[in-house]
């Protein structure tokens, strides 16, 4: 049959009407026919028993008993809601007959009704009620129903989101339930919510809710062709199998979130049916490796449609905007338009900032090359450890900076609706900090941690965390130094105060002392200070980081220990008894006999932590490394013999000096040689040093493994150590309870950029105030701000810093 084409009837033909048309002499759903009609092959085959073999080993899918128990809350549920359908037609004089015949109910959606809901997931349902049902009948004398329920807990109604939604768990079910009034008198069971004439009249509030099951349907509808029942079941089993697949990989990765900024479930679902539509015979790791391959190289903004658009009725006005790139507006700008596939059409993207769009394009292509080395190895492939690499966790706690947004309250209650006004504004504060050019990755985590009990005693909380990238390049184009900073205080305030106002929008009392939000800036090393301990204890690369952290502290306590006088410790902070593990034998002047004197391990490492710390606590209610214990000095020894040299004292390297000075001599220059000749090294180059008491300064030449000392005078310095022994192998053991594997070169840079550091650092930090690491109760005055140092310095001089609160004012970022 060939259709007729002339001007008039194309100008008159309606947009839909023409949607239609086409699909109705088409033998394929979607824009455009498929790529391929290719079947699967043997390899194919055999890789889809494997993946789902891993999928069911990860726990995504329910068994048979936790699927039945569903089906039962959700059928109790709806006999629930039709119950009080009916009882509201009677109290508002409706006749019997006409109240028995209401009708309405539950529907579920999202997940749940695509049939890829995970192991305890929520369900997302919505309760159609006829037009004598209003909406304030839902959220008073329907909440007040649930109230009753002995089945139901942890009850809340948010009447006033942006999708009203009452939330609460039904036999330990956590249900997220909204409501649409359509304008009839009944509403079947057989009612076909695709029509939109049943959108007609409603109010945008109902609209946004009603949406929910009618893009669900229409994607169920758009994955295979509906005239074929058998290729529709086969293409809906694909579907299925690749975007439970696809959502574990996601949330694996970290960017699995709509109100953060990442994709949401119905994106990630309309993404998958594209490529169904494509590949409408392939097996599931097909489907899964042209997912990977067509959104890695994806030609953004141009926008992912099931089908044509459809317009709708001329005479229908649902009251909210239909996405259209060609009219003023937002929808024009946005970075990653993915397109509902029912009206009224709506980006389900809009929330995509750059950063989010850089890490997630990032992982596609990262993917891509993954799925391409498992079919290149298809014997390999059958293992599970293979899909181990695809779903890999994504090793967040990589980054060098973060930043820790708190949102505690003093009970349960009040958390759950803060938690929920913090977590919708995040994204806000993500777009804000992206603007920077200084900052080339802003990446949110989308889970988030409770606070740990002893952080703020009397409150309890919830808390993201937000990692830092930061551009040297961008730091050049603008003329910074050495050093360059970001400050973001007006970004945090901006934030802040945002939070607050819609806290008060959504009818939280914000302004009282028993709920607010803080800010606070972290480093790596600090992670485990936030951090839950059952937390780390499931992540592997938290519990390297915390063991790390446990390790400094215990190396820097033993070293306050000798420093005082106390209890000799080794290199793991234990007791030592007995003799010294290592000492330089001296001659007393007194005494014919050699006897060996206790040696100080400091590592370069610490040497450095102590430099900087010393710097940056300027605030004297800020932490500091504790003051040597000073001693007389000691007897008159033959290697004092030589005459004092002078140095000329340096104002600059002056305030990054450590204060210690050597005892009888000084060690103008240790070197880290060949461990079994280390104790003789050193002990030719003391008798041949001078017999001065200068103060130990960090040289910024000093290699891997060669602690090189500058030699200055000082003449109020009393304190005297007996020697200074650095050992290779105390250093190479801390790097390895660290888990850092650092290469010579990296090393060499670390240290060779100290001095520039150091002497950046004193003067960003000028004016600036640093809290006590001990944690104290948020106020409502909370002020204050941090300076950060270049991320590659952070592993050597910088993790020592004291932890640094702010809830406001200036707050300066390093950007390298």
């Amino acid at each position: 049959m060939k259709l007729r084409s002339t001007e008039e009837d194309s100008s008159s033909v309606a947009l839909s009407h023409l949607a239609d048309i086409l699909m109705a002499y088409q033998s394929w759903v979607g824009l455009t026919s498929p790529i391929s009609r290719a079947v699967g092959t043997q390899q194919d085959h055999e890789l889809s028993e494997s993946l789902q073999g891993f999928l069911a080993s990860q726990s995504v899918m329910e068994c048979a008993a936790e699927e039945s128990h569903r089906i039962s809350v959700m059928g109790d549920l709806d006999k629930l809601a039709r119950d009080w359908i009916r009882d509201i037609a009677l109290q508002k004089g409706l006749p019997d007959s006409d109240a028995d015949m209401a009708g309405g109910g539950v529907k579920a959606f999202g997940s749940y009704r695509l049939g890829v809901h995970s192991k305890g997931g929520d369900i997302d349902a919505l309760l159609i009620a006829p037009k004598h049902v209003e909406r304030k009948d839902f959220f008073t004398s329907f909440v007040e129903r649930l109230k009753r329920q002995s089945d139901v807990t942890d009850l809340r109604a948010v009447d006033n989101a942006f999708v009203p939604v009452i939330k609460m768990y039904f036999r330990d079910v956590e249900i997220d339930l909204t409501f649409a009034r359509v304008m009839l008198k009944q509403v079947p069971d057989a009612q076909d919510l695709m029509d939109n004439d049943i959108i007609r009249s409603m109010d945008i509030k109902c609209v946004r809710s009603l949406n929910g099951c009618r893009v669900t349907d229409e994607i169920l509808a758009l994955v295979g062709p509906p005239h074929d029942t058998v290729a529709m079941a086969k293409s809906l089993n694909t579907f299925r199998w690749t975007l439970r697949a696809i959502k574990l990989w996601a949330k694996r990765r970290g960017i699995y979130s709509n109100v953060l900024g990442f994709l949401g479930g119905v994106s990630w679902a309309i993404l998958v049916a594209f490529v169904c539509q494509k590949f409408p015979n392939a097996e599931p790791p097909t489907i899964l490796s042209r997912f990977f391959a067509i959104f890695a190289k994806w030609k953004w903004p141009q926008p992912v449609f099931l089908k044509l658009p459809d317009t709708g009725p001329a005479d229908i006005d649902v009251g909210m905007p239909i996405w259209d790139p060609r009219n003023p507006g937002g929808d024009r700008h946005h970075l990653m338009p993915i397109i509902t596939p029912s009206f009224p059409h709506q980006n389900s993207t809009y929330n995509v900032g750059r950063s989010t769009q850089k890490i997630m394009s990032g992982e596609f292509r990262n993917a891509s090359a993954v799925m391409t080395q498992i079919y290149t190895k298809p014997d390999e492939a059958k293992n599970a450890p293979v899909w181990t690499e695809l779903f890999k966790p994504f090793p967040f706690w990589g980054y060098k900076h973060y930043i820790v947004v708190m949102a505690y309250a003093t009970n349960k209650e009040e958390l759950k609706l803060w938690k929920g006004c913090v977590e919708s504004r995040l994204r806000l504060l993500v777009a804000d900090l992206e603007k920077s050019d200084f900052l080339v990755t802003v990446h949110i985590n989308p889970r988030d941690f409770p606070m740990k009990e002893d952080y703020m005693p009397g409150y309890i909380g919830v808390q993201w965390l937000i990692g830092l990238r930061g551009s040297w390049e961008g730091a050049k184009a603008h003329g910074k130094g050495a050093t360059p900073n970001l400050n973001i205080g007006t970004e945090v305030r901006m934030f802040m105060d945002t939070v607050r106002q819609y806290g008060s929008y959504c009818g939280i009392k914000t302004d009282k002392t028993d709920m607010d939000i803080a800010i606070k800036y972290c480093q790596q090393s600090e992670l485990a200070s936030y951090i839950p301990a059952n937390v780390i204890r499931d992540d592997p690369e938290l519990k390297t980081l915390s063991d790390a952290k446990i390790f400094r502290e215990r190396k820097a306590a033993a070293n306050a220990s000798r420093q005082n006088g106390g209890a000799k410790r080794d290199s793991t902070g234990a007791p030592v008894n007995g003799r010294p593990r290592t000492g330089i034998a001296r001659r007393d002047s007194n005494s014919e006999t050699s006897a060996p004197s206790p040696s100080i391990g400091i590592p370069v490492k610490q040497i450095r932590k102590r430099t900087v710390s010393s710097v940056i606590s300027s605030d004297p209610n800020s932490p500091s490394m504790p003051a040597p214990k000073r001693r007389s000095p000691p007897s008159a020894s033959p290697l004092q013999n030589k005459e004092p040299t002078s140095a000329p004292a340096s104002p600059v390297l002056s305030s990054v000096t450590l204060g210690m000075s050597l005892s009888e001599s000084s060690l103008a220059l240790v070197k880290m040689e060949e461990e079994a000749n280390l104790l003789e090294v050193a002990s030719a180059r003391l008798e041949n040093s001078d017999t001065t008491s200068p103060l130990v300064k960090l040289e910024d030449t000093a290699p891997l493994g060669l602690a090189s000392f500058k030699v200055e005078e000082t003449v109020d310095s009393e304190v005297k150590f007996e020697e200074v022994i650095v050992k290779k192998e105390e250093e190479n053991d801390e790097i390895e309870r660290r888990g850092v594997k650092r290469k010579s070169s990296e090393r060499e840079e670390v240290i060779s950029n100290e001095k520039l550091a150091l002497i950046g650092l004193t003067s960003s930090l000028s004016g600036y105030g640093t809290s006590n690491s001990t944690h104290s109760s948020p106020t409502k005055s909370s002020q204050g701000s941090a300076s950060l140092s270049d991320d590659s310095l952070t592993d050597g001089i910088l993790e020592e810093t004291p932890t640094k609160r702010f809830c406001g004012g200036n707050v300066t970022v390093p950007v390298g």
